[in-house]
Parts: C-alpha cells; structure tokens; sequence
C-alpha cells in the first residue's frame, strides 16, 4: 500500500558544504554593511571573501562538513533500512514561452504524425502480408 505524500517520512537532508557554512556566517554581516544591494551580489562579495581566506581558515569549514557528513551517512543509513530508499521526485518540466512553445508543440505534433504513419505502413505490411499467404 502507498502512503500519502503527507504521511511519508522525508529523507535526512544533506549537510552544507565549507563554503555554505561559511556564508551562513558571513551573510548577515555582508547584509547589514551593504543593505541595499541585491542577494546575488552580496553571494558575490562572500564567494570573493571566501576564496581569500587561508587554507588553514577553510580547514575548518572543511572539518565542520565532515563531521556533518558523517552524521548525514549514519542518519540516511539508518534511513534506508527503516524506509527504504528515498524516491526523487522529478520536477515539472514547463513549457517555454511564445517561440520555444511554439516550436515544441510544432515538433510533437510531426513526431505523432510520423508515428502514425509508421504504423500505418506497418499495419498495411502485415496485412499485405497475410494476403500473399491466403493465396
């Protein structure tokens, strides 16, 4: 039996990498220097901050994923032999917009054309077929 979305248990979510933990950090503080400016610059601004750090400084992002990983593993381990393997859940896929839908239900329209005519000319084949037998 299937159960509802609702009544499934999610799987453990996965840990942030270095660089994640990093600007989990940094974000407010970047944030509140440059207020007004948009979130893919103050990405930016971090990632830029982050590739100055030292190796030593990354070392420890680096450790506090690991150790993150480690406890992800055994909680999707124990996961899986409670529920099974989690199912992916495959996004919607949208139709573009004014040319690009256009086209694409152009190019499925002749895709179904031409799988009605193959089996049109294979139904007639076997038909034809069947005929010089009878005779």
């Amino acid at each position: 039996m299937k159960m509802a979305k609702s009544a499934q248990v999610p799987p453990p979510k996965r840990p942030l990498s270095a660089f994640f933990l990093f600007r989990d950090e940094r974000y407010p503080i970047v944030k509140a220097e440059n207020a007004n400016i948009k979130i893919t610059e103050i990405t930016k601004i971090i990632s830029e901050q982050w590739r100055q750090q030292s190796d030593e400084i990354k070392k420890t992002y680096q450790d506090r994923f690991n150790a993150s990983k480690k406890i992800y593993d055994q909680e999707m381990k124990d996961y899986i032999a409670k529920h099974g393997k989690p199912v992916r859940v495959q996004k919607k896929i949208r139709k573009g917009k004014g040319e690009k839908a256009e086209k694409k239900g152009k190019s499925e329209k002749k895709h179904k054309k031409e799988k009605k005519k193959a089996k049109r000319v294979k139904k007639e084949k076997t038909n034809g077929a069947s005929k010089d037998k009878t005779e």
